[in-house]
């Protein structure tokens, strides 16, 4: 199996090179385990975890990551790759958020048959009015009634060519994120990955931000306040 050869490659070649302080790495990984699955745990089940093998730091970890956008079906197949590697390699999959990138709008064009002459387009369909400019963690939903009926408005247009498409789902937990956040980039991550569980995905996520705040940086910003 290529993707076991590929683990157990990097492994050991991580084990093969010098580091100042392996408690450092350690203390890191642990970290970023722990975080991952406090903040899954606040919207999806992390009961599948085993969490002796975490604590004693012997499973290897498999990372991948996207935006928290409504992004295309290829670039949502590596979460299902992820969760198919981490199986197939007793590993642990954790998906980044990468929710500090600059957000380019807040609509997605639909694909769809004119019902007056038959001929094929698309629609361009929002889910909030404006949006686009600032960070994925910084934009906030501004027309909550846009937001909570776009899965309405996406399966009316694509309804002449899939007739029960997975935004219902969707956007059933969609509309339970927004109300704890608020934010269109914890929304559509959150609801895209609480589709994936029910799939049977075993992929716990983690936002840029707590993954780069380290017990330094945490001192430090204490500090500052």
């Amino acid at each position: 199996d290529w993707s076991s050869d590929v683990c157990s490659s990097d492994l050991s070649l991580l084990q093969q090179q010098p580091f100042p302080d392996a408690g450092l790495r350690d203390r890191a990984r642990r970290k970023m385990i722990d975080d991952a699955l406090q903040y899954t745990s606040t919207y999806r089940s992390v009961d599948w975890c085993d969490v002796e093998r975490l604590a004693e730091g012997s499973l290897p970890i498999l990372m991948a990551g996207h935006q928290p956008a409504l992004f295309h079906p290829g670039v949502w197949y590596k979460n299902f790759t992820l969760s198919r590697m981490a199986k197939q390699n007793e590993a642990l999959a954790i998906n980044l958020v990468i929710d500090n990138d600059v957000a380019s709008g807040c609509s997605v064009r639909v694909p769809t048959v004119h019902r007056s002459n038959g001929s094929a387009g698309y629609r361009s369909v929002p889910y909030d009015e404006g949006g686009g400019g600032v960070p994925y963690e910084q934009t906030k939903i501004h027309d909550r009634e846009l937001f909570d009926h776009f899965d309405r408005r996406v399966k009316d247009a694509v309804s002449p060519l899939v007739q029960d498409p997975c935004i219902t789902e969707m956007w059933q937990h969609a509309r339970y994120a927004v109300a704890r956040c608020g934010i269109a980039g914890c929304a559509l991550a959150q609801a895209r990955h609480g589709l994936e569980g029910e799939l049977g995905l075993q992929t716990p996520e983690l936002p840029m931000g707590p993954i780069c705040r380290t017990p330094r940086s945490e001192e430090h910003t204490s500090e500052l306040q």
